[in-house]
């Protein structure tokens, strides 16, 4: 995976934090299963992106998405 694409991901990455932060502030059930989910898709990310990017499974990685994006339209 080239340094742009890399790039990419760990912008992806952030952007979900920020996501998570926003979710966080309602104490809401609705918000909690949503930040759990959210942070079950993106967990491993980091790791392998820092890791090593060449053993990053991308088609996975788009199915856990694609499977979250379904139960939260």
């Amino acid at each position: 995976m080239d340094n742009k694409r890399t790039s990419a991901y760990f912008y992806l990455l952030f952007t979900v934090l920020v996501d998570i932060r926003f979710h966080s502030f309602t104490n809401s059930e609705k918000s909690t299963k949503f930040i759990n989910d959210l942070s079950d898709t993106f967990h491993n990310l980091p790791l392998v992106l820092s890791d090593d990017p060449k053993k990053f499974n991308e088609k996975l990685f788009w199915e856990y998405v694609k499977s979250f994006q379904e139960r939260y339209p």
